[in-house]
């Protein structure tokens, strides 16, 4: 009889994990060895299903195990024995883990396999308006000058490896409990060169590239955003011969230390002005983000939280002379304490007003 943890708990395969609770607590109080007709084998079966059922993950691998087929040829006596390295499942087995390693063995290993180099860079919000060239220093592998990539010192002798036939890769055999697969890995002797050589190169050991440190200088479009992305095509890494080098891909973090809030290209400033000011008007000035000076109309009551737009006044658009707005938002501020002739005089005001 095929074992199956859901009929070993008696719950169905959409059971909550109350229910598998309730389930095993009933089960594990009439099978518990210390009972007069406990029976501890039954108990530990229950107790096993228990676990992985009650387990969020291992119930996620086990009903992905299910599904695969895996319940044929696992019955009560046999658990996992039939299948190599699933013995101890209830033991944490990670069924992640050999999907993993068992997927990703046709994808070579080789350092070249990833090429590209991530550099990250903060620049200030006023760059980011503006646009900046900065100089970076970054660590990336070039072709060996001396091998020319080749990885073996130049005239030494050079033959095909006997293990792959040249090809770099070989074939191997991977047992799961799908059954018998075929994948294609690099080849462990020649570490996919696909040849075999008497004297290593003496510059880089036989690896085929160097590490150096890379100084570039930069050019940051105006207008560029928080986490944008600038790709330089070839400034990557490179390993061996005949290969093209990766990409430098520079992370932008705009850091703003000033009173602007950004959102796209536009920016948003809280300005305070007096009572007296929201009720009479007034002509402000403010210095932009650029350095410049910029005025504009507080109307006759004007209220808190309105917003006065000025236009063409926010961040440089990417790469680009065209600006967003400033949107500038009224804060109205009213003393907490004023004189006696403050007081009689609004009091008058407030009279005149009314």
């Amino acid at each position: 009889m095929n074992k199956d943890l859901y009929t070993t708990l008696g719950v169905s395969e959409s059971a909550t994990t109350d229910e598998i609770k309730k389930a095993f607590h009933k089960l594990a109080h009439k099978y518990h060895p210390d009972r007069p007709d406990g029976d501890e084998a039954k108990f530990k079966e229950i107790n096993e299903a228990y676990q992985i059922l009650s387990n969020e993950k291992k119930r996620q691998q086990y009903d992905s195990y299910r599904k695969f087929g895996g319940q044929q040829g696992f019955n009560s006596s046999q658990g996992f024995s039939g299948f190599s390295g699933f013995e101890n499942f209830t033991q944490g087995f990670d069924f992640g883990d050999i999907f993993s390693e068992f997927f990703n063995q046709g994808q070579s290993r080789r350092r070249n396999q990833n090429k590209d180099i991530l550099v990250e860079i903060e620049i200030s919000l006023k760059e980011a308006d503006m646009g900046v060239s900065k100089t970076i220093k970054y660590p990336r592998f070039v072709k060996c000058s001396h091998c020319g990539g080749f990885g073996y010192e130049p005239n030494t002798k050079v033959t095909k490896c006997d293990k792959c036939k040249g090809t770099g890769k070989i074939n191997k055999v991977q047992k799961t409990f799908f059954g018998n697969f075929q994948t294609t890995v690099e080849c462990d002797k020649c570490k996919g060169k696909g040849e075999i050589y008497e004297k290593s190169c003496s510059k880089c050991k036989g690896n085929g590239s160097v590490k150096i440190t890379e100084e570039k200088e930069i050019n940051i479009p105006q207008g560029i955003r928080n986490q944008d992305k600038i790709r330089f095509r070839n400034y990557g890494d490179t390993f061996y011969a005949n290969e093209t080098p990766g990409d430098l891909i520079l992370v932008v973090f705009v850091k703003n230390n000033t009173d602007f809030i950004r959102h796209q290209d536009d920016l948003y400033l809280d300005y305070e002005i007096s009572f007296i000011k929201a009720i009479l008007g007034s002509k402000e000035a403010i210095t932009t983000i650029r350095d410049d000076k910029v005025s504009f109309l507080i109307p006759k009551g004007t209220k808190e939280n309105d917003v006065i737009v000025v236009k063409n006044e926010g961040m440089h658009k990417y790469n680009s002379n065209s600006k967003g707005n400033l949107y500038i938002k009224i804060k109205i501020n009213i003393p907490k304490r004023i004189s006696k002739k403050a007081e009689k005089l609004l009091s008058e005001l407030e009279k005149e007003i009314n």
